[in-house]
Protein backbone atom coordinates (compact mmCIF):
# COMPACT_ATOMS: atom_id res chain seq x y z
CA UNK A 1 0.00 0.00 0.00
CA UNK A 2 1.72 3.46 -1.04
CA UNK A 3 -0.84 5.49 0.55
CA UNK A 4 -4.04 5.61 2.30
CA UNK A 5 -5.89 7.63 4.48
CA UNK A 6 -9.55 7.42 6.83
CA UNK A 7 -11.64 10.36 7.50
CA UNK A 8 -14.08 9.82 10.28
CA UNK A 9 -16.89 12.62 10.33
CA UNK A 10 -20.33 12.63 11.95
CA UNK A 11 -22.42 13.38 8.82
CA UNK A 12 -25.08 10.53 9.70
CA UNK A 13 -27.75 10.87 12.25
CA UNK A 14 -27.87 7.61 14.08
CA UNK A 15 -31.03 4.99 12.49
CA UNK A 16 -31.70 7.60 9.89
CA UNK A 17 -29.47 6.04 7.23
CA UNK A 18 -29.27 9.64 4.86
CA UNK A 19 -26.76 12.17 4.37
CA UNK A 20 -27.58 15.29 5.94
CA UNK A 21 -26.81 17.52 2.42
CA UNK A 22 -29.15 14.40 1.10
CA UNK A 23 -32.17 15.22 3.63
CA UNK A 24 -31.28 19.24 3.09
CA UNK A 25 -31.67 18.80 -0.68
CA UNK A 26 -35.54 17.64 -0.42
CA UNK A 27 -35.97 20.64 1.35
CA UNK A 28 -39.64 21.80 2.13
CA UNK A 29 -40.38 23.00 5.73
CA UNK A 30 -39.25 19.60 7.04
CA UNK A 31 -35.47 20.55 7.41
CA UNK A 32 -33.76 20.02 10.50
CA UNK A 33 -32.86 22.93 12.45
CA UNK A 34 -31.78 21.54 15.72
CA UNK A 35 -27.89 21.86 16.74
CA UNK A 36 -27.18 18.30 15.44
CA UNK A 37 -28.02 19.06 11.89
CA UNK A 38 -25.81 21.96 12.31
CA UNK A 39 -23.16 20.02 13.28
CA UNK A 40 -23.63 17.19 10.58
CA UNK A 41 -23.59 20.29 7.96
CA UNK A 42 -20.45 21.51 9.03
CA UNK A 43 -19.17 17.97 9.14
CA UNK A 44 -20.00 17.59 6.04
CA UNK A 45 -17.87 20.38 4.56
CA UNK A 46 -15.04 19.65 6.31
CA UNK A 47 -15.48 16.20 4.80
CA UNK A 48 -15.53 17.67 1.47
CA UNK A 49 -12.63 19.44 2.12
CA UNK A 50 -10.78 16.68 3.72
CA UNK A 51 -11.30 14.46 0.27
CA UNK A 52 -10.24 17.12 -1.92
CA UNK A 53 -6.83 18.43 0.24
CA UNK A 54 -5.79 14.35 -0.20
CA UNK A 55 -6.43 14.03 -3.65
CA UNK A 56 -5.07 17.33 -4.44
CA UNK A 57 -1.79 15.44 -2.27
CA UNK A 58 -2.06 12.14 -4.25
CA UNK A 59 -2.19 13.68 -7.55
CA UNK A 60 0.98 12.36 -8.77
CA UNK A 61 0.07 8.82 -7.90
CA UNK A 62 -3.51 9.21 -9.57
CA UNK A 63 -1.98 10.43 -12.51
CA UNK A 64 0.42 7.76 -12.93
CA UNK A 65 -1.90 5.11 -12.63
CA UNK A 66 -3.11 2.51 -14.98
CA UNK A 67 -6.30 1.67 -13.64
CA UNK A 68 -8.14 3.57 -10.89
CA UNK A 69 -11.46 1.57 -8.90
CA UNK A 70 -13.81 4.09 -7.03
CA UNK A 71 -16.66 3.01 -4.99
CA UNK A 72 -18.65 6.35 -4.33
CA UNK A 73 -22.25 5.64 -4.35
CA UNK A 74 -24.84 8.67 -4.01
CA UNK A 75 -24.57 11.87 -5.38
CA UNK A 76 -22.96 13.54 -2.82
CA UNK A 77 -20.18 11.13 -2.35
CA UNK A 78 -19.21 11.76 -6.26
CA UNK A 79 -19.50 15.35 -5.86
CA UNK A 80 -16.85 14.51 -3.26
CA UNK A 81 -14.55 12.68 -5.45
CA UNK A 82 -15.14 14.16 -8.81
CA UNK A 83 -15.12 17.95 -7.79
CA UNK A 84 -14.72 20.98 -10.69
CA UNK A 85 -11.09 21.16 -11.08
CA UNK A 86 -9.94 18.15 -9.16
CA UNK A 87 -7.55 15.58 -10.12
CA UNK A 88 -10.41 12.99 -10.99
CA UNK A 89 -12.95 13.56 -14.15
CA UNK A 90 -15.99 11.45 -14.53
CA UNK A 91 -14.81 11.20 -18.50
CA UNK A 92 -11.85 9.29 -17.21
CA UNK A 93 -11.59 5.85 -18.94
CA UNK A 94 -9.25 4.65 -16.42
CA UNK A 95 -11.81 4.98 -13.50
CA UNK A 96 -13.66 1.93 -12.84
CA UNK A 97 -16.70 0.69 -10.20
CA UNK A 98 -15.72 -1.86 -8.01
CA UNK A 99 -17.51 -4.76 -9.10
CA UNK A 100 -19.01 -6.56 -5.99
CA UNK A 101 -20.17 -5.49 -2.70
CA UNK A 102 -18.02 -3.50 0.09
CA UNK A 103 -18.22 -3.24 3.61
CA UNK A 104 -17.00 0.13 5.51
CA UNK A 105 -14.37 1.49 3.80
CA UNK A 106 -11.17 0.81 6.51
CA UNK A 107 -8.10 0.08 5.29
CA UNK A 108 -8.68 -3.54 6.04
CA UNK A 109 -11.82 -3.16 3.64
CA UNK A 110 -9.37 -1.48 1.05
CA UNK A 111 -6.79 -4.55 1.65
CA UNK A 112 -9.43 -7.04 1.27
CA UNK A 113 -10.83 -5.41 -2.21
CA UNK A 114 -7.60 -4.86 -3.49
CA UNK A 115 -6.69 -8.62 -3.10
CA UNK A 116 -10.07 -9.48 -4.84
CA UNK A 117 -9.34 -7.33 -7.60
CA UNK A 118 -5.91 -8.44 -8.10
CA UNK A 119 -6.83 -12.41 -7.70
CA UNK A 120 -7.79 -15.06 -10.57
CA UNK A 121 -10.05 -17.40 -10.56
CA UNK A 122 -11.80 -20.05 -13.77
CA UNK A 123 -15.77 -18.33 -14.52
CA UNK A 124 -17.72 -18.90 -17.35
CA UNK A 125 -18.07 -17.34 -20.21
CA UNK A 126 -21.66 -16.02 -19.05
CA UNK A 127 -19.72 -14.63 -15.86
CA UNK A 128 -17.11 -13.56 -17.97
CA UNK A 129 -19.39 -10.88 -19.61
CA UNK A 130 -20.88 -9.92 -16.62
CA UNK A 131 -18.09 -9.02 -14.98
CA UNK A 132 -16.37 -7.32 -17.80
CA UNK A 133 -19.27 -4.83 -18.21
CA UNK A 134 -19.44 -3.87 -14.29
CA UNK A 135 -15.33 -3.55 -14.21
CA UNK A 136 -15.73 -1.51 -17.63
CA UNK A 137 -18.66 1.02 -16.82
CA UNK A 138 -16.90 4.20 -15.79
CA UNK A 139 -18.25 6.04 -12.59
CA UNK A 140 -20.66 8.89 -12.42
CA UNK A 141 -24.58 8.93 -13.52
CA UNK A 142 -23.79 11.08 -16.61
CA UNK A 143 -20.59 10.26 -17.87
CA UNK A 144 -20.20 7.82 -21.01
CA UNK A 145 -19.52 4.33 -21.22
CA UNK A 146 -15.94 3.34 -21.71
CA UNK A 147 -15.20 1.74 -25.62
CA UNK A 148 -14.47 -1.87 -24.30
CA UNK A 149 -17.80 -1.86 -22.22
CA UNK A 150 -21.02 -4.04 -23.88
CA UNK A 151 -23.67 -2.32 -24.15
CA UNK A 152 -26.20 -3.24 -21.27
CA UNK A 153 -29.07 -5.64 -22.13
CA UNK A 154 -32.57 -4.98 -21.82
CA UNK A 155 -32.81 -7.46 -18.50
CA UNK A 156 -29.97 -5.18 -17.19
CA UNK A 157 -32.38 -1.91 -18.22
CA UNK A 158 -35.04 -3.31 -16.71
CA UNK A 159 -33.20 -4.70 -13.39
CA UNK A 160 -32.00 -0.94 -12.93
CA UNK A 161 -35.89 0.32 -13.00
CA UNK A 162 -36.58 -1.72 -9.94
CA UNK A 163 -35.37 0.92 -7.34
CA UNK A 164 -33.47 1.50 -4.74
CA UNK A 165 -33.75 -1.36 -3.07
CA UNK A 166 -32.17 -3.82 -4.89
CA UNK A 167 -29.04 -1.55 -4.69
CA UNK A 168 -29.50 -1.52 -1.05
CA UNK A 169 -29.46 -5.45 -0.99
CA UNK A 170 -26.21 -5.78 -2.91
CA UNK A 171 -27.85 -8.20 -5.34
CA UNK A 172 -28.35 -8.63 -9.01
CA UNK A 173 -28.93 -10.40 -12.17
CA UNK A 174 -27.73 -14.04 -11.23
CA UNK A 175 -26.81 -16.64 -14.05
CA UNK A 176 -29.98 -18.13 -13.00
CA UNK A 177 -32.98 -16.12 -15.04
CA UNK A 178 -35.23 -17.61 -12.74
CA UNK A 179 -33.25 -16.24 -9.78
CA UNK A 180 -32.80 -13.20 -11.25
CA UNK A 181 -36.83 -12.86 -11.57
CA UNK A 182 -36.97 -13.67 -7.75
CA UNK A 183 -34.80 -10.80 -6.72
CA UNK A 184 -36.78 -8.66 -8.73
CA UNK A 185 -40.05 -9.79 -7.50
CA UNK A 186 -38.63 -10.10 -3.90
CA UNK A 187 -37.31 -6.55 -4.12
CA UNK A 188 -41.26 -5.02 -5.36
CA UNK A 189 -43.28 -7.12 -2.65
CA UNK A 190 -44.60 -9.01 -5.76
CA UNK A 191 -46.35 -11.80 -3.96
CA UNK A 192 -47.81 -13.32 -7.12
CA UNK A 193 -44.81 -13.27 -9.15
CA UNK A 194 -42.91 -15.15 -6.53
CA UNK A 195 -45.63 -17.84 -6.16
CA UNK A 196 -45.49 -18.07 -10.01
CA UNK A 197 -41.63 -18.46 -9.37
CA UNK A 198 -42.02 -21.39 -7.08
CA UNK A 199 -45.02 -23.13 -8.88
CA UNK A 200 -42.67 -23.58 -11.64
CA UNK A 201 -39.59 -25.27 -9.74
CA UNK A 202 -38.12 -22.20 -8.23
CA UNK A 203 -35.67 -22.86 -5.17
CA UNK A 204 -36.69 -20.72 -2.64
CA UNK A 205 -33.86 -20.94 -0.43
CA UNK A 206 -31.34 -20.20 -3.73
CA UNK A 207 -28.79 -18.32 -2.88
CA UNK A 208 -27.31 -15.13 -5.46
CA UNK A 209 -24.33 -12.84 -4.77
CA UNK A 210 -22.84 -12.16 -1.53
CA UNK A 211 -24.63 -15.90 -0.93
CA UNK A 212 -28.29 -14.07 0.16
CA UNK A 213 -31.59 -15.85 -0.09
CA UNK A 214 -34.65 -14.34 -1.51
CA UNK A 215 -35.62 -14.75 2.71
CA UNK A 216 -32.42 -12.10 2.95
CA UNK A 217 -33.19 -9.49 0.01
CA UNK A 218 -37.18 -9.52 1.08
CA UNK A 219 -35.38 -8.41 4.89
CA UNK A 220 -33.23 -5.62 3.59
CA UNK A 221 -35.82 -4.64 1.14
CA UNK A 222 -38.57 -3.91 4.03
CA UNK A 223 -41.08 -6.12 2.57
CA UNK A 224 -42.35 -7.48 5.89
CA UNK A 225 -45.62 -9.23 3.84
CA UNK A 226 -43.28 -10.94 1.34
CA UNK A 227 -40.97 -12.40 4.08
CA UNK A 228 -43.74 -13.51 5.96
CA UNK A 229 -44.84 -15.19 3.08
CA UNK A 230 -41.68 -16.97 2.15
CA UNK A 231 -41.11 -17.94 5.10
CA UNK A 232 -44.45 -20.27 4.97
CA UNK A 233 -43.29 -21.32 1.75
CA UNK A 234 -40.22 -22.91 3.41
CA UNK A 235 -37.59 -20.31 3.23
CA UNK A 236 -34.90 -21.78 5.98
CA UNK A 237 -34.19 -18.30 8.38
CA UNK A 238 -30.78 -19.93 9.67
CA UNK A 239 -28.93 -19.84 6.67
CA UNK A 240 -26.05 -17.03 6.53
CA UNK A 241 -24.90 -14.83 4.07
CA UNK A 242 -20.86 -14.44 3.32
CA UNK A 243 -21.18 -11.74 6.19
CA UNK A 244 -22.23 -14.80 8.19
CA UNK A 245 -25.63 -12.72 8.87
CA UNK A 246 -28.99 -15.04 9.16
CA UNK A 247 -32.34 -13.07 7.69
CA UNK A 248 -33.63 -11.85 10.94
CA UNK A 249 -30.28 -9.90 11.72
CA UNK A 250 -30.58 -8.00 8.68
CA UNK A 251 -34.03 -6.88 8.50
CA UNK A 252 -34.42 -3.25 7.76
CA UNK A 253 -37.21 -2.30 10.13
CA UNK A 254 -39.66 -3.18 12.99
CA UNK A 255 -42.12 -4.72 10.79
CA UNK A 256 -40.11 -7.27 9.25
CA UNK A 257 -38.47 -8.76 12.70
CA UNK A 258 -41.80 -8.76 14.05
CA UNK A 259 -43.04 -10.91 10.65
CA UNK A 260 -40.37 -13.65 11.69
CA UNK A 261 -41.47 -13.67 15.13
CA UNK A 262 -45.24 -14.11 14.43
CA UNK A 263 -44.04 -17.20 12.19
CA UNK A 264 -42.08 -18.63 14.74
CA UNK A 265 -45.35 -18.43 17.08
CA UNK A 266 -47.18 -20.11 14.24
CA UNK A 267 -44.85 -22.82 13.50
CA UNK A 268 -42.23 -23.61 16.67
CA UNK A 269 -41.16 -26.79 15.56
CA UNK A 270 -40.42 -25.59 11.90
CA UNK A 271 -36.62 -24.14 12.56
CA UNK A 272 -33.90 -23.96 15.12
CA UNK A 273 -34.90 -20.42 15.76
CA UNK A 274 -31.65 -20.17 18.08
CA UNK A 275 -30.02 -20.18 15.42
CA UNK A 276 -31.83 -18.10 12.73
CA UNK A 277 -31.54 -15.15 15.87
CA UNK A 278 -35.07 -15.01 16.78
CA UNK A 279 -35.01 -13.50 20.15
CA UNK A 280 -38.76 -14.57 20.74
CA UNK A 281 -42.13 -15.59 19.37
CA UNK A 282 -44.81 -12.96 18.86
CA UNK A 283 -48.33 -14.19 19.87
CA UNK A 284 -51.92 -12.76 19.16
CA UNK A 285 -52.12 -12.06 22.71
CA UNK A 286 -48.42 -10.70 22.80
CA UNK A 287 -49.66 -8.01 20.01
CA UNK A 288 -52.96 -7.13 21.62
CA UNK A 289 -51.03 -6.55 24.62
CA UNK A 290 -48.51 -4.14 23.01
CA UNK A 291 -51.64 -2.29 21.00
CA UNK A 292 -53.47 -1.99 24.17
CA UNK A 293 -50.28 -0.62 26.13
CA UNK A 294 -49.79 1.63 22.86
CA UNK A 295 -53.42 2.83 22.98
CA UNK A 296 -52.56 3.66 27.23
CA UNK A 297 -49.50 5.67 25.97
CA UNK A 298 -51.36 7.50 23.13
CA UNK A 299 -54.15 8.20 25.49
CA UNK A 300 -52.28 9.14 28.58
CA UNK A 301 -50.06 11.81 26.03
CA UNK A 302 -53.22 12.78 24.93
CA UNK A 303 -54.52 13.40 28.96
CA UNK A 304 -50.94 15.06 29.71
CA UNK A 305 -51.40 17.65 26.51
CA UNK A 306 -54.79 18.44 27.49
CA UNK A 307 -53.15 19.08 31.40
CA UNK A 308 -50.53 21.35 30.11
CA UNK A 309 -52.77 23.24 27.70
CA UNK A 310 -55.39 24.27 30.73
CA UNK A 311 -52.47 25.02 32.83
CA UNK A 312 -51.40 27.26 30.11
CA UNK A 313 -55.07 28.78 29.68
CA UNK A 314 -54.69 29.43 33.66
CA UNK A 315 -51.35 31.01 33.27
CA UNK A 316 -52.35 33.21 30.70
CA UNK A 317 -55.70 34.09 32.32
CA UNK A 318 -53.79 34.78 35.41
CA UNK A 319 -51.41 36.92 33.30
CA UNK A 320 -54.39 38.75 32.28
CA UNK A 321 -56.26 39.24 35.77
CA UNK A 322 -52.15 40.58 37.22
CA UNK A 323 -52.42 42.98 34.30
CA UNK A 324 -55.36 43.81 34.52
CA UNK A 325 -54.79 44.56 38.39
CA UNK A 326 -52.23 46.69 37.98
CA UNK A 327 -53.60 48.73 35.59
CA UNK A 328 -56.31 49.69 38.41
CA UNK A 329 -53.67 50.10 41.07
CA UNK A 330 -51.70 52.46 38.56
CA UNK A 331 -55.56 54.17 38.21
CA UNK A 332 -55.96 54.77 41.44
CA UNK A 333 -53.20 55.94 42.17
CA UNK A 334 -53.27 58.80 39.97
CA UNK A 335 -56.67 59.41 40.79
CA UNK A 336 -55.10 60.33 44.64
CA UNK A 337 -54.70 63.58 46.18
CA UNK A 338 -51.60 64.73 46.92
CA UNK A 339 -51.94 63.68 50.66
CA UNK A 340 -52.96 60.00 49.41
CA UNK A 341 -49.94 59.41 47.41
CA UNK A 342 -47.63 60.63 50.35
CA UNK A 343 -48.99 58.75 52.63
CA UNK A 344 -48.43 55.60 50.22
CA UNK A 345 -45.22 56.38 49.67
CA UNK A 346 -44.63 56.24 53.27
CA UNK A 347 -45.94 53.23 53.61
CA UNK A 348 -43.42 51.42 50.50
CA UNK A 349 -40.87 52.72 52.50
CA UNK A 350 -42.20 51.13 55.89
CA UNK A 351 -43.30 48.19 54.09
CA UNK A 352 -46.42 48.24 54.83
CA UNK A 353 -48.22 47.54 51.45
CA UNK A 354 -51.55 49.60 50.75
CA UNK A 355 -53.41 46.58 50.28
CA UNK A 356 -52.73 45.16 54.18
CA UNK A 357 -55.10 48.09 55.69
CA UNK A 358 -58.26 46.58 55.59
CA UNK A 359 -60.86 48.21 54.22
CA UNK A 360 -63.18 50.92 56.77
CA UNK A 361 -65.59 53.29 56.63
CA UNK A 362 -64.76 56.99 57.36
CA UNK A 363 -66.41 58.21 60.66
CA UNK A 364 -66.98 61.28 58.98
CA UNK A 365 -68.41 61.41 55.23
CA UNK A 366 -69.36 57.43 55.12
CA UNK A 367 -67.14 56.43 52.49
CA UNK A 368 -65.39 52.80 52.56
CA UNK A 369 -62.08 53.14 51.32
CA UNK A 370 -58.79 50.60 51.76
CA UNK A 371 -56.14 53.33 52.25
CA UNK A 372 -54.45 53.83 56.01
CA UNK A 373 -56.73 55.20 57.72
CA UNK A 374 -56.09 59.16 59.62
CA UNK A 375 -56.86 58.50 63.19
CA UNK A 376 -57.63 61.14 65.33
CA UNK A 377 -59.04 60.24 68.89
CA UNK A 378 -61.36 57.15 68.43
CA UNK A 379 -62.26 58.56 65.13
CA UNK A 380 -60.90 57.06 61.49
CA UNK A 381 -61.14 59.26 58.10
CA UNK A 382 -60.00 58.78 55.05
CA UNK A 383 -58.64 62.10 54.33
CA UNK A 384 -57.15 65.11 56.40
CA UNK A 385 -60.22 67.20 55.04
CA UNK A 386 -62.61 64.92 56.63
CA UNK A 387 -60.60 65.54 60.13
CA UNK A 388 -60.43 68.84 59.66
CA UNK A 389 -64.38 69.03 58.97
CA UNK A 390 -65.26 66.66 61.67
CA UNK A 391 -63.50 68.31 64.46
CA UNK A 392 -64.97 71.90 63.31
CA UNK A 393 -68.69 70.11 63.83
CA UNK A 394 -67.51 68.54 67.10
CA UNK A 395 -68.36 69.88 70.28
CA UNK A 396 -65.53 71.77 72.41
Amino acid sequence: CLQHKTFHRYVIRAKAGTRQATRDAMGGGSVPKSAGSSLRRYNEAQLDRDIGALLDAWKADLSAATLIFVQAPGTVNRAAIFRTGGPLARGDHRIRHVPFNTRRPTLGEVKRVHAILTSVREVTEDEWEQSTAAVSAPVGRHSAPAASAPPPSKKAQASAKEGESSEESGESDDDESSFAEMVAAVNKGAIPEVRKLLAVGGDVNARGRLGRTALHLAAIAGQPRMVQFLLEQGANPTLVDETGKVPYAVAKNKDERDAFRRFMAASPDSWDYKAAQIPSALTVEMEAEQERKAAEKKEKEKQRKKEQERRKKEAEAARKQAEADALAQREAIANMSERERRALAAEKRLGIAASASPAFTCDFCTKTVTTAPFQRLHFRYCSTKCVADHRARLPP
